[in-house]
């Protein structure tokens, strides 16, 4: 995992939310992990990660994106699609 993305998952581990999860994954037909982080909680994790860590540097950022997808949590994935 880049490092980059190892504080980010941690925060996403602290907010899971297991019984979310076991419904968004159902409504994804099981094609996805989820963290059942709902869109606003989750954009307000994001936010606060982006003041605390910044955005990546221009040259990692294909790196990071790559390894977001990845990842087998749908969230990740978002924050890729948001990153790019």
């Amino acid at each position: 995992m880049h490092p980059y993305i190892k504080p980010l998952s941690k925060i996403f581990k602290a907010n899971e939310n297991v019984e979310e999860a076991l419904r968004s994954k159902a409504y994804l037909k099981g094609q996805f992990e989820c963290f059942g982080i709902k869109t606003k909680i989750r954009r307000a994790l994001i936010n606060e990660f982006i003041i605390q860590y910044g955005l990546p540097d221009d040259n990692e950022l294909d790196a990071i994106a790559i390894d977001l997808i990845n990842q087998p949590q749908r969230e990740f994935h978002y924050f890729a699609i948001e990153l790019l």
